[in-house]
C-alpha cells in the first residue's frame, strides 16, 4: 500500500470518527441525564481524533521520509551502477595492464638473453685482442730479429764486397804483372857482351 493511499485511508477514518462523534454528541445532548456522559464521550471522540490525526501527521512524515529515503536509495543504486562500471572499467584496465606487462617482461628478457650474447661477444672479442696482441707481440719480436739478421747480413755482405773487391784488385794487380811477365818474356835478351 502506497503512503498515499494510507493517507487517505487515515484522513477518512479521522473524519469518520469525527462526524461520528458529532452525531452521538448530537444524540446524547437530546437525553439531559446523559449529558455529561456525552461529554465525556465527546472528549473521548476529540482525543481520538487528535491521536488520529497525530498518527496522519506521522504517516505524513514517515511518507516524506520514505521519499526521501526512495530518493537517496536511487542515488545509492545510480552510484552503485558507477561504481560497478568503475570496477569493470578497473578490471579491463588491470588486465590491459597485466598484458602490457608480460609484454615488456618478455622484452626484457629478450633485452637481457641479448646483452649476455653481447658481453660473450666482447669477452671473446676480449681474447681474441689478447691473442692477437701476443701474436703481434711475437712477430715484432720475430720482425725485430729479422732486421738484426738482415743487418748482420748487411754487414757480412759489406765485408764479402770489399774482400772481392780487395781480390779483384789483386787479381787485376796479378794479371798487370803477368802481362808484364810475358811481355818481358817475349822481348829478346839484351845480347851478352863478352
Amino acid at each position: 500500500m502506497s503512503p498515499r493511499d494510507r493517507a487517505r485511508q487515515t484522513t477518512f477514518a479521522v473524519t469518520a470518527i469525527v462526524l461520528l462523534g458529532l452525531l452521538g454528541w448530537g444524540l446524547l445532548a437530546l437525553n439531559d441525564g446523559d449529558r455529561d456522559e456525552a461529554l465525556a464521550g465527546l472528549r473521548a471522540a476529540e482525543q481520538r481524533a487528535a491521536a488520529s490525526e497525530a498518527a496522519l501527521a506521522q504517516e505524513r512524515t514517515a511518507a516524506g521520509d520514505l521519499a526521501a529515503i526512495n530518493g537517496r536509495l536511487a542515488q545509492a543504486q545510480r552510484d552503485l551502477a558507477a561504481a560497478e562500471a568503475r570496477t569493470r572499467q578497473l578490471a579491463e584496465d588491470a588486465t590491459a595492464t597485466d598484458a602490457r606487462l608480460v609484454t615488456a617482461r618478455q622484452s626484457l628478457a629478450q633485452v637481457q638473453r641479448d646483452l649476455a650474447a653481447a658481453e660473450a661477444r666482447a669477452r671473446q672479442l676480449a681474447e681474441d685482442s689478447t691473442a692477437t696482441e701476443a701474436r703481434l707481440a711475437t712477430a715484432r719480436q720475430s720482425l725485430a730479429e729479422a732486421e738484426q739478421a738482415n743487418a748482420a747480413l748487411r754487414q757480412e755482405s759489406e765485408r764479402l764486397t770489399a774482400a772481392r773487391n780487395d781480390l779483384q784488385r789483386g787479381i787485376a794487380e796479378a794479371e798487370r804483372r803477368l802481362e808484364e811477365l810475358r811481355r818481358a818474356a817475349a822481348e829478346p835478351p839484351p845480347p851478352r857482351t863478352n
